[in-house]
């Protein structure tokens, strides 16, 4: 699944009193997610997602993306189980003049695909393993 949003962001939002906005992207893992910050911002554009306290992307305390023409990706296994609070868009803006618009994109496969994937990526080391002279092997 793919979901696609956006958060407009009104010049002069402070970051002590950010634009938020709750989105649902239902229960699955999230392998990639983007924040894109159209040309011409001029790095002024901040933004960040949470999920309640605690921050998702990026993942450190305190940290914001922030960029003019230019997509963060991260990949990622976030699981997020039914009943899970949402995730926080949040924004801010130090333009004094214009506001600006940030694009999320979340791409969410179902639990079960991801276990078999990593199942599946097991046995196949586990097999490179068997077949490969242990000379040949790193560790």
């Amino acid at each position: 699944m793919d979901f696609l949003f956006e958060l407009a962001i009104p010049a002069n939002t402070t970051e002590a009193a950010p634009v938020e906005r709750d989105v649902d992207i239902g229960a699955g893992v999230i392998i990639k997610s983007e924040v894109g910050f159209p040309k011409g911002l001029g790095a002024l554009a901040h933004a960040r997602v949470r999920q309640v306290l605690t921050p998702r992307y990026p993942s450190n305390q305190g940290a914001w993306y922030h960029w003019s023409n230019y997509i963060y990706e991260t990949a990622d296994h976030l699981l997020i189980k039914k009943g899970d609070p949402p995730l926080t868009l949040v924004g801010w803006n130090e333009d004094d003049s214009y506001p600006h618009t940030i694009t999320f994109r979340f791409i969410i496969l179902p639990k079960e695909v991801v276990e078999h994937w990593m199942r599946t990526e097991t046995s196949l080391r586990r097999l490179v393993d068997l077949l490969t002279p242990k000379r040949w092997r790193s560790t």
